[in-house]
């Protein structure tokens, strides 16, 4: 848990997947649960699905969801800002054709 402010680092007690852990954190008490509980859910969600009782393996498969979660959100938000981009870019080229065309007036053609 990353934060960039300077705050004391406070404790905390959590339970995952059946573990007691004191977590120490900069983070806010509520923040630190909050994770710790979606670590909790889908450790319990995998040990459901995938019938797995070891914790270690339980904690790995948990761990490898959780960071193809968070890759495939890296990659569409970065697919997103790309097409921001260039949709920017876009209007920006017609802004200037239109300021070269007569200060914003429409360009309009006689046949």
């Amino acid at each position: 848990m990353i934060n960039r402010e300077d705050k004391s680092k406070q404790t905390t007690d959590v339970t995952i997947f059946g573990g007691d852990y004191v977590l120490s954190s900069q983070e806010s008490e509520d923040y630190t649960h909050r994770i710790s509980s979606f670590v909790d859910r889908k450790m319990s969600q995998i040990a459901v699905e995938q019938n797995i009782a070891d914790t270690t393996k339980v904690a790995i498969m948990a761990a490898l969801d959780i960071a193809d979660q968070l890759i495939r959100k890296r990659e569409t938000r970065s697919v997103s800002e790309d097409r921001a981009m260039e949709a920017l870019a876009r209007l920006t080229n017609c802004l200037g054709e239109n300021e070269q065309n007569g200060d914003g007036e429409e360009k309009t053609s006689t046949s």
